[in-house]
């Protein structure tokens, strides 16, 4: 099979495609055909060696992917050769034709989902849906503030948010990114480029603040998070995508009463917490199957435009979600 390999740490640039071998699959595992691999800004960091897990090299990037069976080792049970599944690895991988995985840790495609949406539900969508239903327990008419509303996570936050009945504000750098936003269901928006952002959700609240900010920039914290938040609120820590890591002055948290919450799916893996990771990425399918959430706004690229698709994700200038197909 052909995989991306990262044998150093630089830009999307130093991935090289080629031939990586195939091993045998262990007992319990399956072996998958992949057809989509969802490609997020945290796979840039991971290539750049800016990334909180840092794998040894040579590794293969990539975690969430979707495809059929097409082998099961012995006492792999749940699944048959020829099934539609998508699952995440624990261990990246998932740039590559092919993908092993723990039988359990696959999940079945509803007919309606395409790969390459599948592929992208496992890894942004059930991270919005962790921070927004697990984590913050998000409540109908609650306000929802998204940072970096038109990024593949910060979409699927606007969707699930909208979804759950909140009010959705989006905010995001530019009118294109903002009307992006709009239509994946935010009802107020906030160009961060031209307006304040602290001034603009304490003016559609009459002061009260966001019940819920779900944040995957990082950066400006204190004035976009900490002063934003209403008392009682829940800050969801999410990604870090505007390239800086925030010190957090604890005692907001005590003025504001509120609590900031870690969110990454990417630690809650099958083998550390099979009845979580089955039960949101298995959500999320359900909520596209039956039209709670989309249509998504994927693009996707085969194996020659990768590396140019990654490069968009790292200068924060690509829209919604990226998909290797094979």
């Amino acid at each position: 099979m052909k995989g991306f390999v990262c044998r150093q740490s630089g830009e999307p640039s130093v991935l090289e495609y080629e031939e990586v071998p195939s091993r045998p699959l262990d007992a319990g595992e399956i072996r998958i055909e992949v057809r989509a691999a969802d490609a997020g800004f945290h796979d840039t960091l991971m290539i750049a060696g800016r990334y909180q897990r840092k794998p040894a090299f040579p590794f293969i990037p990539g975690e969430g992917v979707a495809g059929t069976v097409r082998e099961c080792g012995e006492s792999a049970s749940g699944h048959a050769v020829g099934d539609r599944v998508v699952a995440r690895l624990p261990s990246g991988g998932g740039f590559a034709e092919e993908a092993i995985v723990l039988a359990g840790a696959a999940i079945t495609i509803p007919e309606v989902v395409s790969f390459a949406e599948a592929a992208v539900l496992s890894a942004s969508y059930a991270t919005a849906y962790q921070g927004l239903v697990d984590r913050a327990q998000v409540c109908r008419g609650e306000v929802l503030l998204v940072r970096g509303a038109a990024g593949g996570v910060g979409r699927a936050a606007v969707e699930i948010g909208y979804a759950l009945g909140a009010l959705v504000i989006a905010a995001a750098s530019s009118p294109e990114k903002l009307s992006i936003a709009r239509r994946a269901g935010a009802s107020h928006l906030i160009n961060t480029t031209t307006e304040d952002v602290r001034g603009r959700v304490l003016e559609i609240t009459e002061g009260r603040g966001a019940d819920v900010i779900f944040d995957t920039v990082g950066t400006d914290f204190k004035q976009a998070c900490l002063r934003c938040v209403a008392r009682r609120g829940r800050i969801l820590v999410v990604g870090f995508a505007g390239g800086e890591i925030p010190l957090i002055p604890a005692h907001y948290m005590i003025n504001k009463f509120c609590a900031v919450l870690g969110v990454a799916m990417s630690y809650a893996t099958f083998e550390k917490e099979p009845a979580h990771y089955r039960q949101v990425i298995g959500e999320v399918l359900r909520m596209r199957a039956n039209a709670r959430i989309g249509p998504l706004l994927v693009n996707t690229v085969g194996a020659g435009q990768l590396v140019a698709a990654l490069g968009a994700l790292s200068s924060r200038s690509s829209l919604g979600s990226t998909v290797l197909t094979f």
